[in-house]
């Protein structure tokens, strides 16, 4: 088992390089993001980077491909980008950071999903190699009203936009130029209906506006607590779902416009909130997992998006859920709040349901414990890529390092 001292107070995300995944990233409620790098000499994480400069907790995380940059997102309603170019540098000075590449402001509230990525490219699938030719339509997009923030990183950055999930709001960046190109409000909202009112000119007085507000008063908030991004490099629909705190998930095509599109509303959670998302890999692409809080994963076909193909429920409330690939089957990995550091395991396969359509099912698989998931993944069972030797000892930990 490794671990890695250094936070002062609770992790809320981690990320490992998606090049050397000796190299792993945390953000912490203390606002610093740190990186640490594997010592097998030393059996533990040593800390080789400390940004600082968030006011409040850094939420989440997310590399660039290169693994050149590293952006956070915050509890003070910013995104600021990092450059990790040289970890190695072995001058103690570099070791501390308070100047970002770019800091991103203009966030209704805080960030609950960050990544950078290039519109109408999918995202990389567990084994597919890296590509630098990529480009993207979206250079004359209008500006945002929020306008730009401080200096724009270097054109060097792999990816040219960066999407962002705050309240009720999909936001997308274009990176290099420091500004917001779209802003999607969750539809079936407060936020959202009273957009539409004020885009039709129907809201001319303040006392119509009110009792619009006090009629909407009943709609629960939508805030979006999960995204992912289908895994489809063929058909390149740029479907994205989000796991959205009124029970719903939503479903968004994202395209090479920089245009975010409603496409669905799933009322999958109709007693609880959704908290996390994951679509299947390459052999499940157009399914969706979805976490709600009364700790049910629900899984449904987005080409017959109102049929759930299965149902299971874990030991309490899933903290996350994310996919891996293990032995060439797609599995879902979940902690949950009422297990504490306990990882459970399902395996996401290909069958038949009675009716003899062909469905995808979950079979539960006994729950491992840390020492067994990490000598798995030091026989390479599993990939580099997705979670890399060494994570599971600070699930063990109650998400201390």
């Amino acid at each position: 088992m490794m671990q890695a001292y250094g936070h002062s107070e609770r992790i809320f995300d981690i990320a490992f390089n998606p090049q050397d995944s000796n190299y792993l990233a945390s953000a912490s409620e203390d606002t610093t993001v740190r990186i640490w790098k594997r010592n097998e000499d030393l059996n533990r994480y040593q800390q080789v980077k400390c940004f600082s400069g968030h006011s409040a907790e850094a939420l989440r995380i997310h590399w660039s491909r290169t693994g050149r940059f590293l952006a956070s997102g915050s509890n003070d309603n910013t995104i600021r980008l990092w450059d990790t170019s040289n970890l190695g540098d072995s001058d103690p000075g570099s070791a501390y950071s308070t100047e970002p590449l770019s800091v991103l402001s203009g966030h209704p509230e805080e960030i609950y999903h960050v990544e950078l990525l290039n519109p109408g490219v999918a995202p990389d699938d567990y084994d597919s190699p890296l590509s630098t030719s990529v480009s993207s339509s979206c250079s004359n997009a209008p500006s945002s009203s929020n306008g730009p923030s401080l200096a724009a990183p270097p054109s060097a950055l792999f990816e040219t936009h960066l999407l962002a999930a705050s309240s009720e709001s999909l936001l997308l960046w274009d990176v290099s130029q420091g500004r917001i190109v779209t802003h999607a409000l969750a539809p079936g909202t407060a936020s959202h209906i009273l957009a539409a009112f004020n885009g039709s000119g129907a809201l001319q007085s303040p006392s119509v506006v009110e009792g619009v507000k006090e009629a909407l008063k009943e709609l629960p908030p939508a805030f979006i607590f999960g995204v992912d991004r289908q895994r489809d490099g063929e058909s390149g629909s740029g479907l994205m779902a989000s796991a959205c705190s009124d029970g719903r998930v939503r479903l968004w095509s994202l395209r090479s416009s920089c245009q975010i599109q409603h496409v669905d509303t799933l009322p999958l959670c109709t007693d609880s909130m959704a908290v996390a998302c994951t679509f299947g890999g390459r052999s499940n692409v157009h399914q969706l997992a979805t976490a709600s809080r009364h700790g049910e994963i629900i899984f449904v076909d987005t080409r017959m998006s109102q049929r759930v193909l299965n149902r299971i429920q874990t030991p309490g409330m899933p903290l996350w859920i994310s996919r891996a690939r293990l032995a060439g089957e797609d599995w879902i990995l979940t902690t949950c709040k009422e297990t504490g550091a306990r990882l459970f395991g399902y395996r996401w396969a290909t069958g038949t349901d009675p009716e003899g359509s062909a469905l995808s099912w979950l079979t539960r698989r006994k729950t491992r414990d840390a020492r067994e998931l990490e000598e798995m993944a030091e026989r390479g069972d599993f990939p580099g890529s997705f979670l890399g030797p060494g994570v599971f000892q600070r699930l063990c930990h109650g998400g201390e390092e």
